[in-house]
């Protein structure tokens, strides 16, 4: 199934194919295929210093996609 899952991905890079991307969140929708064990876990994020306009504690999963919750558009840089 897992070899399933990368031929229809591999298809739908190649060809942006309906069927394929249908097959795929029909597969995901009918299997488990991860398990998240610990959500929004603090986790010490560096950074230049002259980096400036940051938040204090940051976190890393993958809906904030590492940023949050604080966003690029509002840092800024001390020359």
């Amino acid at each position: 199934m897992i070899k399933d899952l990368y031929t229809w991905l591999q298809e739908y890079l190649d060809s942006y194919s309906d069927e394929a991307a249908a097959n795929t969140l029909k597969s995901q929708a009918e299997h488990v295929w991860t398990i998240g064990v610990v959500g929004n876990a603090p986790q010490p994020l560096i950074f230049n210093q002259k980096l400036m306009n940051l938040t204090d504690d940051g976190y890393w999963v993958w809906d904030s996609l590492w940023t949050w919750p604080s966003y690029p558009e509002q840092w800024s840089y001390k020359a």
